[in-house]
């Protein structure tokens, strides 16, 4: 006998009843095997990409809430800024007030027809925006 014949034997023996049910399981196993390994990467990178979407979703409620936060902080800054310049405007209309009745009074004073009684007359009006009522208190 050759050993061509010895290997056909051999083969044929496999294939013929339990022989064949051997090589069919290791050949079906090894398959079943891979397709296992492909599903398990499979469900892993699902599962990373279930973990990754979670935090990006977390990231972003996380910025979303800096931002509103952040808007409401602008917005109060902005309400202060326009409040800051709406009171420095009534601060220079009162100074530029002011300073209009002082030059009055200065030119009243230095009116050489102008009498003690008259210069009376015009400083008790007062000075505007309610400073007249200082110089009454301390009369």
């Amino acid at each position: 006998m050759d050993l061509a014949t010895i290997i056909v034997a051999a083969v044929s023996a496999l294939l013929s009843g339990g022989g064949a049910a051997a090589v069919v399981s290791v050949l079906a196993r090894r398959k079943l095997t891979s397709a296992e390994v492909t599903e398990k990467l499979t469900d892993s990178a699902i599962q990373m990409l279930e973990v990754a979407k979670r935090e990006a979703r977390a990231d972003v409620a996380d910025m979303r809430a800096e931002l509103a936060e952040t808007r409401a902080e602008l917005s109060d800054a902005r309400r202060e800024a326009a409040e800051a310049r709406r009171r420095m405007r009534e601060i220079r209309q009162d100074a530029e007030s002011l300073v209009g009745f002082l030059d009055r009074v200065l030119t009243a004073i230095n009116d050489p027809k102008m009498t003690i009684g008259r210069l009376r007359v015009l400083v008790g009006q007062g000075p505007p925006n309610g400073l007249g009522t200082l110089r009454e208190s301390d009369s």
